[in-house]
């Protein structure tokens, strides 16, 4: 058996060129705050961290491959929950877990809205990016005001993170009845 280091494996050429086809993994966060009358009070967007964890799953998801940390149960599962990261908590893809917001209407949730869009670029085989979007509206059921410092793209039933973001536009607080809409734009391409 011929042994090959994974440096190995992505020198050798086999006639294969590779010029301009440089593909990125990238996301992006909105975040709308409004009050109960629909008035929006904030509205920010942001650039967010793609977690090493997230990567690995990605790739674990896409080449069928355990190498990496991939905290998720299986290769089946989605990170389709959005959470909520409470004032002073950090973004911290290790132990967001313990961090994210729970109670009042704002516990971690699935996605309402997750949308797939091919974006085509050039002519022939020229391709563009796929974009994901994945999105949740909560809303705050109670009295006692909530800061929110961040959000985290996560799986449901184990908890890995696939991307996070701290607001370092601030904080957002909600009153009750307000909601708050986190838009995460996950794009695959060039």
């Amino acid at each position: 058996m011929t042994s090959f280091s994974s440096l190995d494996l992505f020198q050798e050429s086999s006639g294969i060129s590779t010029t301009g086809s440089d593909i990125g993994l990238n996301g992006h966060v909105t975040v709308v705050h409004k009050d109960p009358e629909g008035n929006v009070l904030s509205y920010s967007q942001y650039d967010n961290v793609i977690t090493n964890q997230g990567l690995h799953c990605a790739t674990r998801t896409l080449f069928a491959t355990t190498n990496g940390t991939c905290a998720m149960a299986s290769a089946t599962d989605d990170f389709d929950f959005i959470g909520l990261l409470a004032d002073g908590q950090t973004a911290d893809a290790a132990d967001v877990v313990g961090e994210t917001v729970t109670g009042g209407g704002l516990d971690p949730a699935v996605a309402t809205t997750i949308g797939i869009d091919v974006v085509a670029a050039g002519s022939g085989t020229t391709t563009g990016n796929v974009v994901t979007g994945i999105q949740k509206t909560f809303t705050k059921v109670n009295a006692t005001q909530a800061i929110i410092a961040g959000a985290t793209l996560q799986t449901g039933a184990a908890d890995a993170v696939f991307a996070t973001k701290l607001f370092t536009g601030g904080d957002v607080t909600l009153n009750e009845n307000d909601t708050l809409q986190i838009t995460w734009t996950i794009t695959l391409g060039n």
